[in-house]
């Protein structure tokens, strides 16, 4: 993951301007004021606060500090924090550096605890271990995630404060079980909703916390020096007696129990800290080690003060629970203090009956038969470099032009328009290459292409867009935006309002034409559309679009159609073409390229499942049993391996090997052995059998919605 720090740390060691309020004016702050995005079911909640960068002394990077603009505020007691609504506005009031939310007890809503992930020190190599929200941290140089895990579940783990994962410097995982506070700085990487984990993501979750001690009475007997590890103590908010006391300088003759000391460890204990993590640190660290070994047997004493710690800090932290559920009923209505709605009423707004529902029913109208249809919004995404504005040409040809589009029927031609992000003789000499190479007269052709880019989450660029549609002799079929960046205007894609207010203008403009946006790829994932997600959830088709440099092809896949099932991917491959004009010298035709259809559909499919899933493709043999052993699953499913492998007429053991490579990429399912949908689709490539396509998989799938 590359991410750019455009606030880096300042000369006293302060943290950038990618916070909240630092900057009163960012879209980010603005952003989470208007929708909060995925955390507004927790909005209304009591357990936000503001914070403030703090220099101490001795330390050269300054703490987030929890603040009220007047004084500090604690992360264990709840009457200290307050709603999201009300934490921006002291923040922004008294110029403080951000907003974060307490995780001290757990929050829980609807029956899921909301789990914090912060990586620090980020790599280039970084992959997030879950798909869900994720941020960048106020240094710039982190990554903060959330997930929402079951009560129950969390009930029975703890926060892990010192963990390690790879790409990173460190990372910290926090359930509640500790007294915490996450910055907040609303600088979006992945504007998904808070991932629900289930299952085997769940096990890789738990991997990375820690488990809750089942004996809290004594939480310390029993435990080896050896299973824990020394604390990042600058992590936690020390008092200068506390720093005292690492560092040697409590003096002797204060008694057995000195103040401090159970102080300190109370501190741990009410942070998360391990029983075992507290031991290794007070007899690894020489000043501790030192208070300790005044007593007759050090390690039996600090056993014993720990075990005191940490039987107190647990009904301390089983008050606070209740104190949080006491100050944070369900909320009524919002956030209680919100004003009535005074948008103005639809006086079309009505309930409409089911007979009268039923009879404006009808079929769905195709623009391209099974991938196109009319009067929708389809997304179209990819990497940089991977044809997919190619493809978009390809397609906005043979709707204007009526020609089928590499053998799939145009059911409705008409007037198109091309909104051209950039470069515009490129598109030029595409559109050239194409009319020229499937035998059409751009003289006649109702194409349409933009003079520069609209930013189209801007009203009076959306307005002036409109006026040119609405002058045209015919109204379009087709608008193609080419890309979605180019054409955003002055918005964040990342920022739920703004893209709302970019498919508010689609919506303004098309009428009754079909709308494919032209989009790149995320930064975290590759697989999926980048910036908000309210844009996945508004369209009505999304095709994916890929390249393989090796086999020279570009794979169409559709991952989404909202109401029909999903048609087979289509591939095409690259295919030079001299176009009728002298390049700049004078000495010989320009050249563009065009998409052709693969010349074996079939091998092509069979290929591609193989580039995409290597280990089915060795040993050689596998390749020969695959196909009979996906037609064992999906017609007798959920049979044994001795059974399948009778059924094709092979050894227990090699189809033991071939399930556990068919389940590695997850195309049967974790226990019985069932094809998932991805699985549906590769028994489709590799077996050639129809019904496979579409028996068993729902309309729309893999996304209904």
């Amino acid at each position: 993951m590359e991410l750019q720090n455009e606030g880096r740390p300042g000369q006293d060691g302060q943290e950038g301007k990618l916070t909240l309020v630092q900057n009163n004016d960012s879209p980010n702050l603005a952003d989470l004021q208007a929708s909060y995005g995925p955390f507004a079911p927790y909005a209304c909640l009591k357990c936000w606060v503001p914070w403030k960068l703090t220099k101490k002394p001795g330390k050269a990077k300054a703490d987030k500090v929890p603040h009220s603009g007047r004084h500090g505020l604690s992360t264990n007691d709840p009457n200290d924090w307050c709603t999201l609504p009300d934490a921006l506005a002291i923040a922004k009031e008294h110029g403080l550096n951000g907003v974060g939310i307490v995780l001290t007890g757990g929050i829980t809503v609807d029956g899921k605890r909301l789990v914090g992930l912060d990586f620090d020190v980020v790599e280039d190599t970084f992959q997030l271990p879950f798909e869900t929200y994720c941020e960048k941290s106020p240094s710039g140089n982190g990554v903060r995630a959330f997930v929402t895990v079951p009560e129950e579940w969390a009930a029975q783990r703890v926060d892990n404060g010192r963990g390690h994962y790879p790409g990173c410097g460190h990372n910290e995982i926090y359930i509640g079980s500790g007294g915490r506070f996450l910055t907040v700085t609303g600088n979006t990487i992945e504007a998904l909703p808070f991932a629900d984990l289930k299952g085997a993501d769940l096990d890789r979750l738990d991997a990375l916390l820690k488990k809750a001690d089942k004996t809290p009475a004594s939480p310390v007997s029993g435990v080896d020096l050896a299973d824990g590890s020394l604390v990042d103590l600058d992590k936690f908010p020390l008092s200068d007696k506390h720093r005292a006391l690492i560092a040697g300088e409590i003096p002797a003759g204060q008694g057995k129990r000195h103040p401090v000391v159970r102080s300190f460890l109370l501190l741990l204990a009410s942070n998360g800290v391990s029983a075992a993590d507290a031991l290794a640190t007070c007899l690894q660290l020489p000043g501790l080690l030192a208070y300790f070994e005044k007593h007759n047997d050090a390690v039996k004493f600090a056993r014993t003060e720990i075990e005191r710690a940490f039987n107190k800090a647990g009904p301390q932290l089983n008050e606070l629970c209740d104190k949080f559920k006491k100050l944070n009923p369900p909320p009524q209505n919002g956030c209680g203090n919100e004003p009535a709605s005074s948008k103005k009423r639809d006086p079309r707004t009505r309930l409409i009956p089911i007979a009268e529902a039923m009879k404006s029913v009808r079929a769905t109208q195709w623009l391209i038969k099974n991938y196109l249809e009319a009067d929708t919004l389809a997304l179209m995404f990819g990497q940089s470099g991977h044809y997919k504005s190619f493809v978009a040409i390809d397609l906005a040809f043979s709707v204007a032009s009526g020609k089928a589009w590499h053998g799939h029927k145009v059911n409705r031609s008409g007037p198109v328009i091309f909104v051209c992000g950039e470069g515009q003789q490129g598109v030029y000499r595409r559109l050239m290459a194409v009319c020229q190479e499937r035998g059409s007269d751009w003289e006649t052709l109702p194409l349409y292409i933009t003079s520069r880019p609209f930013g189209l989450s801007e009203a009076d660029e959306v307005a002036w867009l409109k006026e040119l549609i609405d002058g045209l002799p015919e109204p379009p079929v087709l608008i193609v935006v080419d890309t979605l960046a180019r054409n955003f205007g002055n918005g964040d894609e990342n920022s739920t309002r703004d893209m709302n207010l970019f498919i508010s203008a689609l919506d303004e403009f098309r009428g009754h034409a079909s709308v494919l946006v032209v989009h790149h790829t995320g930064h975290a994932n590759q697989g999926r559309e980048r910036g908000s997600y309210s844009l996945r959830g508004a369209t009505d088709a999304r095709y994916f679009v890929s390249f393989d440099d090796k086999l020279r092809m570009v794979h169409f896949e559709t991952q989404k159609m909202k109401d029909d099932l999903l048609p087979p991917p289509i591939y095409l491959s690259p295919k030079v073409v001299e176009l009728p004009l002298p390049n700049e010298e004078g000495e010989g035709p320009i050249t563009s390229v065009v998409l052709v259809e693969s010349a074996d559909q079939k091998a092509a499919r069979v290929a591609d499942v193989y580039r995409r899933f290597p280990k089915l493709e060795k040993p050689e043999k596998r390749k020969t049993r695959l196909p009979l052993l996906l037609i064992a699953i999906h017609d007798k499913p959920a049979s044994g391996a001795n059974a399948l492998a009778k059924e094709i007429g092979s050894g227990n053991s090699t189809v033991q090997d071939d399930l556990t490579a068919l389940r590695d990429y997850k195309l049967i399912e974790p226990v019985l052995n069932k094809l998932t949908p991805d699985g549906i689709a590769v028994a489709a490539a590799l077996t050639g059998r129809a019904d496979i396509v579409f028996e068993a998989r729902p309309a729309g799938h893999p996304e209904i919605g």
